[in-house]
């Protein structure tokens, strides 16, 4: 599975398994909930900035993040 497809699922399993709408991760990590829902489906390729937010949101590591661990 690519990176893309890894971060896709994961981002919506830990946003969901928290029962986090996509307005209330957005708001944490300051990002606009668009981009998080773009992110998600695949349309738009996150930055380093907003993965990194994302990872140190969830106290995870980027690279688990991206499929790479």
């Amino acid at each position: 599975m690519d990176n893309k497809i890894m971060f896709m699922k994961r981002l919506r399993g830990l946003r969901e398994g928290q029962e986090l709408t996509y307005r209330d991760l957005a708001s944490i990590v300051n990002i606009s909930y668009q981009a998080l829902h773009h992110y998600e489906i695949g349309d738009r390729d996150p930055s380093v900035w907003a993965v990194k937010k994302v990872a140190n949101y969830f106290n995870v590591s980027i690279d688990w993040l991206v499929g790479d661990k």
